[in-house]
């Protein structure tokens, strides 16, 4: 971080992670952590960590992101950024998917600059992959100058099915690599991966102030990405959520010949040349695919809304209808329940060490 940290350390970016609830209490956390919600009916303001069969995965992103320097050398990726916590999962009586969506436009109403999602959901059963009300939180946030960043999914050597949020259109979809930028076996081979993150003997901190030196998968990676952005967003505060993914896209350093790879997307993130505009430039017209799928995304739903033709408005203002009016199409009725369902969520597990 030394070419980053004397430029940024993320002061006025606001990253939501929504998860299962943050341990604002451990040192570390206490001065990071704002005042965030629940879209779980569990009644807290996020500042609770409600996971206990990971000692508090929420807690451990947030850390990654934004936990201040303290005696014990652990310090996240972007030490003056806020983390907004949200409390997406944790509960076993809530329906979790109805928590997610929720949860998207909770962020998006309540200042976040970046949300950031260390969860996923198979979406093998889900048509192109996203559901509409989740498809539409994310619209919903990408509307709001928000860039929204998703692990890719863990299940790369094994089942490597679709997962969103990450396949959703807008989304930034991260996969692993290790320390020497090779993609980790696990992580997801999928068309939506966009770039890549170190995601392999990441050390984190978990709820009960506990630090593990060695954890993994594409959570980890999110989070470090979700990072990133904040530092970038930091430093070019005037700088569209658009323009940084497609900074991002453009200045990250490629894994394979061809591109994108279905590992790693466009490459590893670069920190410092996404931020740096004078030292690594872009062309307004370089590639956005994140964008562009959700562009068209937003153009078929402004089809499906538009008027009926003339001739038919004609026939129904005859009949004193009111139904010429704009009609945006409504939501699809909830696919997938994510907890207490086969499909499940889950989130980017450990390696215990």
């Amino acid at each position: 971080m030394s070419k980053i940290w004397p430029v940024t350390r993320g002061d006025g970016v606001t990253v939501a992670v929504l998860d299962t609830g943050v341990n604002a209490r451990l040192p570390e956390l206490a001065d990071a952590v704002l005042r965030g919600g629940d879209t779980t009916g569990s009644g807290t303001d996020g500042r609770k960590d409600l996971d206990d069969e990971d000692d508090g995965h929420g807690t451990a992103m947030a850390a990654l992101i934004a936990a201040r320097p303290r005696a014990d050398g652990f310090v996240g990726v972007a030490p003056e950024a806020h983390v907004l916590p949200v409390q997406v999962s944790g509960s076993p009586t809530s329906d979790a998917h109805t928590a997610l969506v929720r949860g998207i436009r909770f962020a998006a109403d309540h200042g976040a600059q970046v949300i950031s999602m260390s969860v996923g959901l198979d979406g093998d059963t889900v048509p192109n992959h996203c559901p509409d009300d989740i498809q539409a939180a994310i619209a919903y946030a990408a509307r709001r100058d928000i860039v929204v960043v998703a692990a890719a999914g863990n299940s790369g050597d094994e089942l490597n099915d679709h997962e969103y949020p990450a396949a959703c259109a807008g989304v930034v979809a991260v996969g692993a690599v290790d320390s020497d930028n090779r993609p980790w076996a696990k992580t997801q081979r999928q068309d939506y991966v966009t770039v890549a993150a170190p995601g392999v003997h990441i050390g984190w901190l978990a709820a009960s102030g506990k630090y593990y030196p060695n954890g993994w998968g594409t959570s980890q990676a999110t989070a470090l990405t979700a990072a990133g952005v904040a530092l970038v967003r930091s430093t070019n505060r005037t700088m569209s959520a658009r323009t940084v993914v497609q900074r991002m896209i453009a200045t990250a350093n490629p894994t394979a010949d061809t591109l994108p790879d279905s590992r790693t997307g466009y490459g590893v993130f670069r920190i410092h040349r996404a931020l740096d505009t004078a030292g690594f430039p872009v062309r307004a017209d370089s590639p956005n695919p994140v964008y562009q799928r959700l562009d068209q995304w937003m153009a078929r739903q402004r089809a499906s809304a538009s008027p009926r033709s003339n001739e038919q408005q004609g026939k129904e203002k005859s009949h004193h209808s009111l139904s010429a009016m704009y009609k945006y199409s409504a939501v699809s009725a909830l696919v997938v329940a994510m907890i207490g369902v086969s499909v499940g969520i889950y989130f980017r597990r450990r390696v215990a060490g």
